[in-house]
């Protein structure tokens, strides 16, 4: 999938170390697409990047590494490696990416930044990423997994009357025993303290 048109135009800084952009992406019928950047003692990591703004681009110039949660959201990942020199790695197996990454990663490999992968399992070669900071912050990357509309209550992505399989549910429930604090999806805002409540969300939610 082509990179997307738009670009982020504000950052919001979940915490210090770790910021969130957000772009309307027309390949998505004008959904939105979350990213975001760990400051980490292996330098600044992209997650799943978009483009910024041109007077915000320094704020990621620095980007040392990117690391996608799945082949579907390469989004500028190129754009990344090619103006700023990002080494990047992508999940194996991953489809209809533009470029070759520099590294294929799978289950139990080493990512920048101190990184631990959890295979996907509804959403089949996709990755959801942990991170710890220094100061214990437990940081969860869930990609597809869940989303939110205006109304921001957390929910599986699927249509009204449908109902999420047992699967689903039950990669939420593995999900929630690793007991991260911030919630960051691929597309919804990020929880920097709600972790758990974000993802019972998406079970108790009357689909």
């Amino acid at each position: 999938m082509s990179e997307p048109k738009g670009r982020a135009s504000e950052i919001n800084r979940v915490f210090p170390w770790l910021l969130h952009f957000t772009i309307i992406d027309e390949r998505l019928g004008d959904f939105r697409g979350d990213a975001y950047a760990i400051k980490s003692s292996d330098g600044l990591v992209a997650i799943d990047p978009v483009r910024l703004e041109d007077d915000l681009t320094h704020e990621v110039k620095e980007t040392k590494y990117v690391v996608l949660s799945a082949g579907g959201h390469q989004r500028s990942t190129w754009r990344y490696r090619n103006e700023f020199g990002a080494v990047v790695y992508a999940p194996k197996g991953s489809e209809g990416l533009d470029e070759e990454p520099d590294h294929w990663y799978g289950d139990g490999d080493d990512l920048p930044a101190g990184l631990k992968t959890i295979p996907g399992d509804w959403f089949k070669k996709t990755f959801h990423l942990i991170y710890t900071h220094t100061d214990e912050t437990k940081v969860l990357f869930c990609g597809d997994l869940i989303t939110h509309w205006d109304d921001g209550i957390y929910r599986f992505p699927i249509r009204k009357g449908k109902q999420p399989s047992e699967n689903a549910r039950e990669e939420i429930r593995r999900l929630m025993n690793l007991s991260a604090d911030a919630l960051c999806p691929g597309h919804a805002n990020p929880t920097p303290d709600g972790c758990q409540a974000a993802l019972q969300s998406a079970l108790d939610y009357e689909y």
